[in-house]
């Protein structure tokens, strides 16, 4: 079982731990901070060991990093138009609760007598003093209720979001398995020499040498030139003039190093084509622009280094177009 895995079991077993009450908040906290841990969830687990061993403080007060991470979980209460937080952990407010119970419990005027003159004033001010010191206890236990619920429903959203994210991360692994599978059968379609640049691709990827990172971008723009190029060839064979109008009456140039353009055409008559509505038009589009926005500054100067990031991305969204525009081919040619 991989760390996000091992996660999400743990997400999952806690939301039912909080949900039915099957361990104390100490226990709670040490497995949230081991989910935590697992994610490389650094922000969590410094608030998760705050939560743990109190919150850091000299003769100033409490650090001003460990101040802003209790604000963001629930601690914050304003006094006086000035920011505070409560700092008790959860096992102390419950100590607290505990121990006000039973002293309310141990307020008694059982075996309480007195006569004479002063009688009646001195049981009015016995009584008004355990009345005064019932309602401070109640107070009390009012606010360490409130604050404990506050940081319990922290812990469960922490829980209930960790297991959502790892959810769905899932189901989109999942649902791109899929895609990947359908898009991989129509890539081996796809002419030899335009194969082989998934190769080139491949070969300089895994490494932080910023000149075959730059090959990545420049393969990526030729693979797409050459797949546009092949596709208009498909839908406009022997097409031999240097613009071509759109549905809105545009005239765009389709000649020369405009494969962009041509792209364009091709995604207009297919989608013209189709029984079925795609949408991949106005994405596709957008995301070769930025590609060859990337390869233009790269080629002006401007951007001297391609980094991993830009690289990853790059392949990441060629492959999504390819796939797109492939299987709303594929969805054309049947119709």
């Amino acid at each position: 079982m991989d760390k996000r895995e091992e996660a999400k079991r743990l997400s999952e077993e806690l939301l039912e731990d909080i949900e039915l009450r099957r361990i104390d908040d100490y226990a709670i906290i040490l497995k949230s901070l081991r989910m935590a841990r697992l994610l490389s969830d650094t922000e969590s687990i410094d608030w998760l060991q705050y939560e743990l061993s109190g919150y850091p403080k000299n003769d100033k007060g409490i650090f001003h990093d460990a101040f802003q991470i209790a604000c963001r979980h629930g601690r914050k209460y304003i006094k006086k138009e000035t920011e505070h937080i409560f700092v008790e952990l959860a096992s102390e407010l419950s100590s607290k609760i505990e121990v006000n119970k039973m002293a309310i419990n141990n307020f008694s005027t059982a075996g309480y007598s007195i006569s004479g003159e002063l009688a009646v004033l001195t049981t009015n001010n016995f009584l008004h003093n355990i009345n005064t010191a019932t309602n401070n206890l109640k107070n009390g236990i009012a606010t360490y209720e409130r604050n404990l619920s506050i940081l319990r429903g922290q812990y469960y959203s922490y829980a209930l979001k960790t297991n959502i994210e790892l959810s769905f991360s899932d189901k989109v692994s999942e649902i791109f398995a899929l895609y990947k599978q359908e898009v991989d059968s129509k890539i081996l379609n796809l002419p030899e020499n335009t194969i082989k640049k998934f190769k080139v691709i491949q070969d300089n990827i895994n490494t932080e040498n910023s000149e075959k990172l730059s090959q990545v971008l420049t393969t990526c723009r030729r693979l797409l030139k050459e797949f546009s190029d092949n596709l208009f060839e498909k839908y406009f064979p022997k097409y031999n003039k240097e613009k071509f109008t759109t549905k809105s009456g545009k005239e765009i140039l389709v000649d020369g190093d405009h494969y962009l353009n041509r792209l364009s055409a091709v995604i207009e008559k297919i989608e013209d084509k189709s029984t079925r509505k795609t949408l991949i038009g106005s994405n596709v589009i957008h995301t070769i622009d930025w590609i060859e926005n990337l390869s233009d500054m790269q080629c002006k100067g401007t951007h001297e280094v391609v980094t991993k990031d830009e690289a990853l991305r790059c392949i990441l969204h060629t492959y999504l177009c390819l796939g797109d525009v492939l299987k709303a081919d594929s969805i054309s040619s049947e119709s």
